[in-house]
């Protein structure tokens, strides 16, 4: 039978293209807490809802907790939901065309053709994300069997007394567990649902009929408002952890547009959606001239949430994973027109359709089925990303050296899995296996904090750092922080703790404000000065940006957000986090560590000022807590003729704080070190240079009684420039631009009252 068909081919094609994506080995985290009996969470002790499928880690985990490992478990699911969802879609298509009540005979005469089910069958996202570890083959399976109930509520026979569909209505409440904005296709087809309802019961008066709506909206939500409920008290918030860090709420529509000619455009989709839209009015004209209204609103419905759902992934700017978005709303579009009988569609009877009307009908059917076959067979996504958007199962198969990679060890040829490997066996050189925790073991074996460079550099730079005490309580032996968390964190252990650079399971970096638009869902960058101040016990003389985040974690609600996900759970809290969950929805937190502290604690803004060319890398530095700058390291270039590198250096603005800490080297290679610096007794107030293009000198600017002078400056030349900080403050820190030279320097400056209260600083 032709309905058979695209069930084989989506079949047929999910199994022979398996794998599990990285987004998909962080659900498989999840769950491995979960049955662990850590909570529905990433990292043990930290309440973060890393996952967007409420349904699809719940159903992973039962069949998890039966035994079967969870790749397969959500290998296996995926597959068979989104052929049995495919299958559903055109029984429930075919029994709002009025072909069901015949029975087998009647549904065969009338030659049903599986058009939007073929369309969806041969489309390469379907098979790629009908696995993936993700909850895609949960969403079409989901909208299938969904849109068949609702068809056979609505087909039910007014001469039979019929149950109220309490059933029907909980299943339709699942939507928003399995994809949040899947409430759409919730909200919309519960209208026919309760209106076959209200008709089967002889349109009941206004008290009777406003009883039974409400019993139906209670089954309806009660599984949903119970867990929303759960979600606001348990992680502090009203939406996934997902949806705050990818921006959910916000506009992209340029980047939207991209990601919807990355996929229709791709795949050729408007000659086989015409051909839909045009099965699709002859269904709804027939429908209306048999003013059935409730059909039809199960006819229509379906189509206009899809196309609002395609709006709204364009609207958001999509995702960076090639139509993987896309594939639920393209589903739902389809349902009333995932099987058409091509001879008539008469409600009453049999088919009267004209011999015109069939042909048209077949020449469509066949446009249809040669595009799928053009489709299935050499319309392809590019290699290489395009506007951020990629190939996202070819990337890993490729990067795996393996064809279908669904179990963690199958990606052992990946470079996740080989730093994953490096860190344990740093991790076992520090500290042997079995002496975590144990009294007596080996200097420098304690847990730690790893820190890799590249993710903002420190000063002094330190590779590794103690972990908190309270982290380090619950079992961890090291933290790292990647931006790809899922198949490392599953290889490094649940004794690993797991940071999340971009957001999908870190509050913190989900929160950040976006300076710059980037790839979609990676534009959320966490610096290592939040990374360690979170997680690090704090050291003396470590870098200010730390210190700041220090701060700012501990003042207004930037605190209320850690309490709120790393407090203990009691029944107080779990009532406090549901008041506060609205507010820390909202929360944005700026990613400078130094205006996240002025924001959140108060803080005086600093002051910066900037002399010289416009060239290079900015880059700012800033004294620790309770220093102030008191000169500059200063190296010129081979030829002496410019000023080819330079260090700040601090003292301490306490008897307290004895010492100097130099900063880092910003520049290129060149001569040897020169210092300029101001007499004692004398304040660092600002810098003077000589600038051509780049520096060829620079000096300071000192002060002493409410007197400034320029001390001499290390090189000659150029047309001179100042920055000086405002009367009545400071420099403690340096703000500059640099490349193989440097092209400008200057001071950031602050009252010297507030030096007992710590500066925050950074490097850009």
């Amino acid at each position: 039978m032709a309905m058979a068909a695209p069930l084989v081919v989506l079949g047929v094609m999910i199994w022979q293209r398996r794998w599990t994506s990285d987004d998909g080995f962080i659900n498989l985290r999840v769950i491995e807490n979960l049955l662990a009996g850590a909570g529905p969470v990433f990292n043990a002790g930290e309440r973060i809802e890393a996952y967007t499928s409420t349904l699809w880690v719940g159903i992973v985990a039962v069949l998890g907790g039966l035994g079967v490992r969870l790749e397969i478990a959500a290998m296996v699911a995926g597959w068979a939901l989104s052929v049995v969802g495919l299958g559903f879609a055109q029984w429930g298509a075919l029994v709002l065309a009025g072909r069901a009540r015949e029975g087998f005979g009647g549904i065969w005469r009338a030659a049903p053709l599986p058009l939007g089910a073929l369309m969806y069958a041969v489309l390469p996202p379907a098979w790629d994300f009908g696995t993936s570890g993700l909850e895609t083959g949960l969403a079409i399976g989901w909208l299938g069997f969904s849109f068949y109930r609702v068809a056979r509520v609505v087909d039910h026979p007014r001469e039979r007394p019929a149950r109220v569909p309490y059933g029907t209505m909980a299943l339709l409440g699942l939507g928003p567990l399995v994809r949040p904005e899947l409430a759409l296709f919730s909200l919309g087809m519960m209208l026919p649902v309760i209106g076959a309802t209200l008709r089967a019961r002889g349109w009941p008066s206004v008290k009777a009929s406003t009883l039974l709506v409400v019993k139906m909206g209670a089954a309806m939500g009660a599984i949903p408002v119970a867990y929303q409920i759960f979600r606001m008290g348990y992680f502090a918030a009203i939406v996934p952890n997902t949806a705050i860090a990818k921006s959910a709420f916000g506009s992209r529509w340029e980047q939207g547009f991209r990601y919807a000619e990355n996929f229709f455009g791709t795949y050729e989709l408007v000659l086989p959606l015409a051909v839909a839209l045009g099965f699709w009015l002859r269904l709804v004209i027939q429908t209306a001239r048999k003013g059935d209204v409730l059909r039809l609103l199960a006819l229509v419905i379906p189509t206009f949430v899809g196309l609002f759902h395609c709006v709204y992934v364009m609207k958001v700017g999509g995702g960076f994973m090639h139509g993987r978005l896309f594939l639920p709303a393209l589903f739902g579009l389809l349902l009333p027109v995932a099987a058409v009988p091509l001879r008539g569609a008469d409600l009453r009877g049999p088919g009267r359709n004209s011999g015109a009307g069939v042909w048209v009908g077949a020449v469509g059917m066949a446009l249809v089925v040669g595009w799928a076959a053009y489709c299935g067979t050499s319309l392809r996504v590019a290699v290489e990303n395009v506007h951020g958007i990629g190939d996202e199962r070819g990337w890993y198969a490729r990067l795996a050296s393996h064809e279908n990679p669904v179990l963690l060890e199958e990606y052992e040829a990946m470079y996740f899995i080989k730093e994953s490997k490096q860190a344990l066996s740093f991790a076992e050189r520090r500290c042997p296996s079995g002496q975590w925790h144990e009294e007596g073991a080996p200097r420098g074996c304690s847990p730690f904090l790893y820190v890799r460079n590249k993710h903002g550099e420190l000063w002094p730079r330190l590779p590794v750092y103690t972990l908190r005490e309270d982290v380090a309580a619950r079992g961890f032996k090291m933290a790292q922080m990647r931006i790809s968390i899922g198949m490392t964190s599953l290889w490094l252990g649940r004794d690993v703790y797991m940071v999340d650079r971009v957001g999908l399971a870190n509050p913190i970096s989900a929160r950040l404000k976006l300076r710059k638009r980037g790839r979609p869902g990676h534009e959320k960058m966490l610096s290592n000065s939040w990374y360690v101040a979170r997680f690090a016990a704090p050291t003396p003389g470590e870098d200010a940006s730390v210190a700041a985040a220090r701060r700012a974690l501990s003042c207004g609600e930037l605190a209320e957000l850690e309490e709120a996900v790393r407090g203990e759970l009691s029944v107080e809290r779990f009532f406090s986090n549901m008041a506060a969950a609205a507010r820390l929805h909202r929360l944005k937190i700026d990613p400078d560590s130094w205006r996240a502290a002025q924001d959140f604690c108060g803080e005086p803004a600093l002051f910066e000022a900037l002399a010289g060319g416009r060239g290079g890398d900015p880059a700012r530095w800033q004294c620790p807590q309770g220093y102030h700058l008191s000169g500059y390291a200063v190296r010129r270039s081979e030829d002496g003729a410019s000023i080819a590198a330079i260090r700040p250096r601090c003292e301490g603005s306490s008897k307290g704080l004895a010492g100097r800490v130099e900063g880092p080297e910003l520049g290129g290679a060149g001569g040897a070190w020169k210092r300029v610096s101001c007499e004692p007794g004398e304040r660092l107030v600002g810098v003077h240079a000589g600038e051509d293009r780049w520096l060829r000198s620079v000096g300071v600017v000192c002060e002493a009684g409410g007197t400034r002078r320029q001390a001499p400056r290390v090189g000659e030349g150029g047309e001179p420039v100042e920055a000086r900080c405002p009367a009545g403050q400071r420099a403690v820190g340096m703000v500059a631009r640099t490349g193989a030279l440097v092209d400008a320097v200057g001071v950031v400056c602050r009252a010297p009252q507030d030096d007992a209260d710590g500066v925050a600083s950074s490097s850009r």
